[in-house]
């Protein structure tokens, strides 16, 4: 009888998986029907009318800006009847949500310490679906810049090419597996870490990833995880490839093109520093990023079910009262938008908005390091939050600081969407209260929905 049951519940939850990523599916293509050709999606379809996908990829590695998997994948896809490219962009995000998931369920269950008694119980489709609700926050105006299917490539397929990674050391970290299973396990990761490679920001980012968990990993049972190890050695041989690729060379040297900064050759590296620091914090703590709202809400919420002292119930308490006082506010203080920051926020350079930086910074910082008893835990989430940031104050550094606009931001806002989902699972599963549980899920979904018609809408009016 017992063994009847367990297999009806596996039954469900298939069940439960399937409509849910179903669901997903739809209303992502849904999102996806007024998309359109704009940027230089335009200019790849030229240049591939004119040139074999062999003579483009030697062009762009010798003289356009030396990435020849990322951007001769954008051209050949630009290719494609839109409607295919739709399709295939969909699947991709589906297969993005479901490694996510599963690798937050096995953290999840691994760490299961603190107030989580029954964390073993946290089941995949519940993790799915928080998964598939935080990537329908993700705001798609980000993607339009240089058009959505280059911009894609470069930035979101990159992303998607790292969850790969980190899913892949999962599954064998989980088990003993034969050649016949590994061999393809290890092989498709080892692509995918090539593919990130070829973008500056996300081969920093599963770099930042790949160390962070070797290092965690040493630290707690004295072990170097050869598999990420040798994700580590490609993403640092593809990113040498790059960097040193006379496409590359020609582009970081320039500092007058269109998208450039004016009198960029004048700064230093500390007003490099600073103002990738302060484009940063200007998008994520003083706009509407929803993604950063969910995160100051879940460690408020945290605070209080995980029963932490007075101290991070106020920190926590603070965070939420600073976006409460944004949006009431319309989220006009604190910022100000430069001539050649083509719709880029700045700080206002005031004292008081590098005070709240600041201010803020060390509030996530601080409720983080003390929500969870595991310090490992607060550490590696901390860490992903440094690696997100890094990822766009690295920006700083090039002068197209502004020019690259909304697309460099992606990288961060998908790791603090990492950290919701993981934060949301165990916290849903600390609580014993059903109501909270259910207000949880409904709060999660108002505000995924109500992206998802922002979202909506907003492509509409473009498309019109």
């Amino acid at each position: 009888m017992e063994d009847i049951r367990n297999g009806s519940e596996r039954k469900t939850c298939y069940l439960i998986t399937l409509l849910i990523l179903l669901a997903f599916i739809v209303t992502q293509y849904i999102l996806r029907i007024d998309m359109f050709i704009y940027s230089d999606d335009v200019v790849a379809r030229e240049y591939m009318s004119k040139m074999s996908i062999l003579e483009y990829i030697r062009y762009y590695f010798m003289t356009v800006n030396g990435k020849v998997f990322t951007d001769p994948l954008g051209a050949i896809m630009g290719q494609w009847p839109f409607n295919i490219w739709k399709m295939t962009d969909t699947l991709i995000y589906a297969a993005a949500a479901c490694l996510t998931a599963y690798i937050c369920k096995g953290i999840v269950n691994k760490n299961g310490g603190g107030n989580c008694t029954d964390v073993q119980s946290c089941d995949y489709p519940l993790i799915l679906l928080i998964t598939c609700l935080t990537i329908m926050c993700l705001p798609l105006s980000y993607l339009v810049s240089a058009g959505f299917i280059l911009t894609s490539t470069n930035y979101v397929y990159t992303t998607v090419c790292i969850i790969v990674c980190v899913a892949a050391i999962r599954f064998l970290d989980s088990a003993y597996h034969k050649p016949a299973v590994k061999l393809p396990v290890i092989l498709i990761p080892c692509i995918c870490a090539l593919y990130a490679s070829n973008q500056e920001q996300s081969a920093c980012v599963l770099g930042g990833i790949l160390t962070g968990y070797i290092v965690l990993i040493y630290a707690i049972k004295k072990r170097i995880d050869k598999n990420a190890l040798i994700f580590l050695i490609i993403d640092a041989a593809g990113l040498l490839l790059l960097m040193l690729s006379p496409g590359h060379m020609n582009r970081s040297g320039g500092t007058t093109g269109t998208f450039s900064i004016p009198d960029y050759a004048d700064w230093t590296v500390a007003n490099m520093l600073t103002e990738g620091i302060t484009s940063t914090a200007a998008n994520i703590y003083f706009q509407p990023i929803h993604v950063f709202i969910i995160l100051c809400m879940l460690l408020l919420l945290g605070s209080f079910i995980l029963k932490r002292d007075i101290k991070t119930k106020t920190a926590a308490l603070l965070l939420t009262g600073f976006n409460i006082y944004e949006m009431l506010t319309g989220y006009s203080g604190f910022v100000r938008f430069h001539s050649f920051s083509w719709g880029l926020p700045d700080t206002d350079a005031s004292m008081m908005s590098y005070v709240l930086i600041l201010a803020i910074t060390g509030l996530i910082v601080f409720v983080i390091w003390h929500l969870f008893d595991s310090k490992a835990e607060a550490a590696a989430l901390l860490w992903l939050l440094f690696i997100g940031a890094m990822s766009r104050i690295m920006m700083g550094f090039s002068s197209t600081l502004f020019g690259s606009s909304f697309r460099t931001f992606i990288y961060q806002i998908v790791l603090i969407g990492c950290v919701d989902i993981y934060i949301f699972a165990r916290i849903y599963k600390a609580s014993n209260n059903k109501v909270i549980k259910i207000l949880m899920i409904a709060g999660l979904f108002y505000i995924s929905i109500s992206s998802y018609l922002q979202n909506y809408t907003w492509l509409a009016e473009m498309a019109a």
